[in-house]
């Protein structure tokens, strides 16, 4: 059976994770480095996605190692705030792989953790050359060694940032089931309102296939509290899951609990930029006929 997270803490940081696919892509810019022949829109950012009791184990293409930590470290804006990243995180490097830990409201490690595979020591390098030339934008240090304890601005902003972390249980599971993703040309993922986690999948496993496999007995998550919107067709391109039992952190911010406030995972069929060209070109090409 496949173990979901154990606490908030897990669930919070493996939402990061998940989240941070976006911010590791590959730039718009280097797609052409693929060729004209690739059957990818963009290289993967996470190859697997081991899940355990106590802490995730997620493997990285190597390229995207760099992005995908540093879309993790928290910075913050002229004015102070949290521009992106996780406040209260610490990275300790281990090989070539890389454990990441939280603080707590009480200075304390919390519980969660998870372990970043496959971190070449170049693209480390970039790691920690991005902190020390960022420092004024990141005003703690996330490697554990070097700030061993969190600070009270620190301490501020994990409390305003656990305080409503929005549909953390949905982050958690689907990071846990990356796989249901892997043989999608392009993913992406993104959060809405604070209730939403939005997954868009390019090709592969459509969204039906994907929310049928969310419904296994043993490996899924539909149960008595997670309900799908409708019933589910092979030819949707888009599925919603409801959480029923809406996290603490949903609910104290919307006490309500009305539906449109429920914690959701909105999953949607990716309509990309090739597909779309390739239509226009065979469409031009019918009509010089």
């Amino acid at each position: 059976m496949l173990p979901d997270a154990r606490g908030g803490e897990q669930q919070l940081l493996e939402t990061a994770l998940l989240l941070a696919v976006r911010h590791a892509e590959r730039p718009i810019s280097d797609l052409h480095k693929l060729g004209p022949n690739s059957q990818r829109s963009a290289d993967p950012v996470i190859l697997r996605v081991t899940p355990h009791d106590e802490l995730v184990v997620v493997d990285v293409e190597p390229d995207a190692a760099y992005r995908f930590l540093t879309a993790l470290i928290p910075t913050t804006t002229e004015d102070g705030y949290l521009a992106r990243g996780v406040p209260g995180l610490r990275i300790i490097r281990q090989g070539r792989d890389v454990e990441l830990r939280l603080f707590g409201k009480d200075r304390m490690l919390n519980s969660a953790r998870a372990l970043v595979r496959g971190v070449p020591v170049p693209k480390w390098r970039e790691v920690l050359k991005f902190i020390d030339e960022n420092r004024s934008n990141i005003p703690d240090d996330p490697r554990i060694d070097r700030s061993p304890q969190s600070s009270s601005r620190e301490v501020k902003r994990i409390a305003e940032y656990t305080k409503c972390p929005g549909p953390i249980g949905f982050g958690s599971a689907m990071l846990r089931r990356f796989g249901l993703l892997a043989d999608a040309d392009h993913v992406d993922i993104w959060p809405t309102s604070d209730t939403t986690v939005n997954i868009e999948i390019d090709r592969g496993r459509g969204v039906c296939a994907v929310a049928r496999a969310l419904q296994h007995p043993l490996a899924g998550i539909v149960d008595s509290r997670f309900i799908i919107d409708e019933p589910l067709r092979p030819t949707d391109t888009r599925v919603t899951v409801i959480d029923t039992a809406p996290d603490p952190g949903v609910s104290r911010r919307f006490p309500s609990a009305e539906p449109l406030d429920r914690p959701r995972l909105a999953l949607r069929t990716m309509y990309a930029v090739s597909s779309r060209v390739d239509s226009r070109s065979a469409s031009g090409a019918e009509g010089e006929r």
